[in-house]
């Protein structure tokens, strides 16, 4: 029987363009990667033992873009995948993170490539549903609830 876990963070990052308008940061495995090399993907990466997803989120984004947030929110989404290799279905909590746009990104080895593209790009560059669903789902939030305080009393960490 297939066991449910929750042993990934998926990380959206955005930075601000204009009043109405944020982009995103997509990075692309590097070829040595054993898992989808070479696939576009937000920061994604496993939760380490004894570490909280909201850590582990913190931590990915940190280490595979050199990036440190501005605001820090938990998306009202989870992302589910079935795992055949490990026979598990997967329960990954997203998070979204703004930064200044200004820093640049220093991709670790893990990523060969990164660009900044705008929620409506997703489809066409991102391959895993769920990924552009919760891009599209974070744009959304950014341009109408930046500054509702009854959302952010929720959702922002």
């Amino acid at each position: 029987m297939a066991e449910v876990v929750s042993t990934m963070v998926q990380v959206h990052i955005a930075r601000k363009v204009s009043e109405l308008m944020w982009e995103h940061l997509i990075v692309r495995r590097a070829p040595h990667e054993a898992v989808f090399p070479l696939q576009w993907q937000v920061v994604t990466g496993r939760i380490e033992q004894g570490e909280t997803a909201t850590q582990a989120a913190m931590r990915e984004l940190t280490e595979e873009t050199g990036l440190h947030h501005e605001h820090f929110w938990v998306l009202p989404f989870v992302s589910s995948l079935y795992s055949p290799r490990r026979d598990s279905i997967v329960h990954v909590p997203v998070f979204g993170v703004t930064v200044d746009n200004s820093l640049p990104v220093l991709l670790s080895d893990e990523h060969c490539e990164h660009q900044w593209i705008t929620a409506n790009q997703a489809n066409d560059i991102l391959t895993i549903p769920a990924k552009q669903h919760a891009m599209r789902l974070f744009d959304d939030m950014l341009r109408n609830k930046w500054d509702d305080a009854r959302f952010n009393d929720v959702y922002k960490l």
